[in-house]
C-alpha cells in the first residue's frame, strides 16, 4: 500500500487592511509522507514532514516573548510532536510524529500577536470541508483552526485523490470525469473501455421488497487485541452497548473476546437486554487489551456455537488486523464458502489505528454481510446509537443466496463466479471484463425464484481505469479478493487506487527534478500500465 502524501497551508486569520484586496498571509507550507488514520478525535498520520517554505514574517527570533510562538518549534510539531531539530524553515525533514497533534498545537498558539492559525488541507474533499480552509486563500473571517472542524472526525477528507507537493509543484489526479457510485437504484453498472483493448466493468445489484428476516442467534466478537485501546475502544464499546440496545428481544447473543485466543464471555445464548449480557459486558470493560489477533479459529468456533437450528451471524467488533495468524488464501476460500453454505453473514464494525479493509471486506461480501467502517464516520453527525442501531438492523435484515446468476447479452466473465449474497440494505457488486450492451438483463436464481434486473450502463469514463485493476486482482484468485461489499467500498476502492497513481505521479517529478531519467521513464511506464490516459506519465 502506497503511503497518503499531504500539501500543508498554514495562513494567518488576521484581517487585512481596508481596501487592500490582498489574501490573509501565507505563513509556510510543508508536505508529508504517512498513511493517515483516524485516532478517536483527530485525524492522524505518522509520516515525514518537512517545511517547504516559510514566510519571512512567520520567523520570529528564538527570543520571541511568551504566547508569541516560534515558528520553528511549532513546526517541529509536524514530524515530531516531542520535539527536535526537524521541520525548520531550512526544510529539515521530521522523524514520524502525530499530523493531529501538530495542527492542535499549532493552532491554539500564536504566530504573532492577533494572529491565530487556519491549517488547510490541499487534499481534503470539496463537498466535505468549509470552504474556507480548502482553498489557497482563507478569508480573514475565520478566527481559528477549531473552526474549521474537518480534521478531528471528518475522516472521509483526506482519503480523496491526494496532493502531491514536491518542490513547489502540487500534482492532482485526474479524476474530474470519474464516475462515483451512488444512487437509490436497485441496478448500477459502471464501466471502462482501455483504449484500444479490454472494457471492464462493475455491477451493482440490490433486490427490493424482502420480507423480515426470521429471529436469529449473534455471536459477538469483540476485539481486545493490544490495538484496541484509548478512544478506539471506548467507541468500539459504545457501540456493541448500542448494538445491544438495539437487538430485539427475539434474538439471542453470545459475546467473545477475540485476541491470540477466543474467550466465551458468557456460558451461552441469552436475550441482548438479559442480565446474562450485562454480565458479559462487565467482564469486557475490565479486560486489558493485550496480544494480537488469530481472527480464523475464531471464526470457526463461532460457526460451532452456531449449531442449531436457528439462523445465525456473526459481528465483529474491531481492526481486522488477524497478525497472530496470517489467514492464507486457501482457508479464507474454505472458510467463506462454509459460512455461505451455512448461510451465516459476517457483519464488522472496523475500528482502530490500521484496518485490514481486505479481510473484512472479503468477509463482508461473500457472505452476505456489512462492513462499516468507522474511519469513514463524523462523531459530530453520527452518535453510537446511530451505529449500533445501524449494526443491529443490518444483523436482523433478509440475506438472500443466489444459485446462479446470468447477464444478458452475455459477457466474457464475471467475478466472484458463484454470485455474492444479495441484502436489500447495500449493493453487491460483481466484476466484469468484456462489452456490455446498451441496456444488460441480470437475472438470479434464489430458493426457485427468479429476480431481475434491467440496468443501462453508464458510459465508459476515463475516472473509471481503476476498475481494471479491481479486476486484474480479483482473477488472480478466481474472485476472492472481490472485497467491495457495497458502493461505499468500491467508493474506496476508487480512492485508493487515485492515491496511488498520485505519488507514482510524485516520484516520477522527483527523479526528474533529481535528472533520474531513467527512474522517471520506469515510473512512467508503470503508471501507463495501471493509468493508461495519464497525461501526467
Amino acid at each position: 500500500m502506497f503511503a497518503e502524501w499531504i500539501h500543508v497551508r498554514v495562513r494567518c486569520s488576521r484581517q487585512p487592511g481596508p481596501g487592500s484586496g490582498d489574501p490573509t498571509p501565507l505563513l509556510g507550507t510543508g508536505f508529508g509522507k504517512g498513511r493517515p488514520y483516524n485516532r478517536r478525535g483527530k485525524w492522524v498520520t505518522r509520516a515525514v514532514f518537512s517545511a517547504q517554505s516559510v514566510a519571512p514574517a512567520a520567523r520570529p527570533t528564538r527570543a520571541a516573548p511568551p504566547g508569541q510562538a516560534r515558528w520553528g518549534a511549532q513546526f517541529r510539531t509536524v514530524g515530531n510532536v516531542t520535539g527536535g531539530a526537524i521541520g525548520t524553515s531550512d526544510g529539515g525533514l521530521g522523524q514520524a510524529g502525530e499530523f493531529g497533534d501538530f495542527l492542535e498545537d499549532f493552532a491554539s498558539s500564536r504566530v504573532e500577536p492577533d494572529c491565530k492559525i487556519c491549517v488547510g488541507l490541499d487534499s481534503l474533499r470539496p463537498s466535505s470541508p468549509p470552504s474556507s480552509c480548502s482553498g489557497a486563500r482563507i478569508p480573514a473571517s475565520v478566527p481559528s483552526f477549531w473552526s474549521c472542524r474537518m480534521l478531528t472526525r471528518a475522516k472521509k477528507a483526506v482519503r480523496t485523490a491526494a496532493v502531491v507537493a514536491l518542490g513547489g509543484l502540487s500534482v492532482w489526479t485526474v479524476a474530474a470525469e470519474r464516475v462515483r457510485p451512488g444512487g437509490e437504484r436497485s441496478a448500477q453498472l459502471f464501466r471502462y473501455q482501455q483504449p484500444g483493448g479490454e472494457s471492464y466493468f462493475a455491477l451493482a445489484i440490490r433486490p427490493e421488497g424482502l420480507a423480515a428476516g426470521p429471529a436469529r442467534d449473534h455471536v459477538l466478537l469483540i476485539d481486545t487485541s493490544a490495538s484496541q485501546v484509548g478512544q478506539h475502544r471506548r467507541q468500539a464499546m459504545a457501540v456493541v452497548r448500542e448494538l445491544l440496545a438495539a437487538l430485539p428481544a427475539t434474538d439471542r447473543v453470545r459475546l467473545y473476546a477475540v485476541d491470540s485466543a477466543l474467550e466465551a464471555l458468557q456460558a451461552s445464548f441469552a436475550q441482548p437486554q438479559s442480565a446474562e449480557v450485562d454480565a458479559a459486558l462487565a467482564k469486557l470493560t475490565k479486560r486489558v487489551p493485550l496480544g494480537a489477533s488469530d481472527l480464523r479459529p475464531a471464526l470457526a468456533a463461532s460457526l460451532e456455537t452456531l449449531a442449531g437450528d436457528r439462523a445465525g451471524s456473526i459481528i465483529y467488533v474491531g481492526d481486522g488486523m488477524s497478525t497472530a495468524g496470517i489467514v492464507q488464501t486457501e482457508e479464507m476460500r474454505d472458510l467463506v464458502a462454509t459460512l455461505r453454505d451455512r448461510q451465516v453473514p459476517v457483519h464488522s464494525y472496523a475500528v482502530g489505528p490500521r484496518i485490514d479493509h481486505r479481510l473484512l471486506g472479503v468477509l463482508a461480501e461473500h457472505t452476505g454481510g456489512v462492513l462499516m467502517l468507522d474511519e469513514l464516520i463524523d462523531d459530530a453527525k453520527v452518535t453510537p446509537a446511530e451505529l449500533g442501531g445501524r449494526l443491529a438492523r443490518a444483523a436482523t435484515a433478509p440475506v438472500l443466496y443466489p444459485e446462479s446468476l446470468t447477464v444478458t447479452p452475455a459477457v466474457d466473465r464475471i467475478l466472484p463466479q458463484q454470485c455474492p449474497p444479495l441484502r436489500p440494505d447495500r449493493d453487491s457488486i460483481l466484476l466484469g471484463r468484456g462489452e456490455t450492451a446498451d441496456s444488460v438483463q441480470v437475472t438470479a436464481m434464489v430458493g426457485g425464484q427468479t429476480l431481475q434486473w434491467t440496468v443501462q450502463p453508464s458510459a465508459s469514463q476515463r475516472g473509471n481505469t481503476y476498475l481494471t485493476r479491481l479486476w486484474s486482482v480479483a482473477e488472480s484468485d478466481d474472485g476472492l479478493s472481490v472485497a467491495v461489499a457495497g458502493t461505499e467500498l468500491l467508493h474506496q476502492a476508487l480512492e485508493e487506487f487515485e492515491r496511488d497513481i498520485a505519488l507514482l505521479t510524485a516520484a516520477g517529478q522527483r527523479a526528474i527534478q533529481t535528472r533520474n531519467l531513467k527512474d522517471a521513464e520506469e515510473i512512467a511506464w508503470a503508471i501507463r500500465q495501471a493509468d493508461p490516459e495519464n497525461t501526467q506519465a
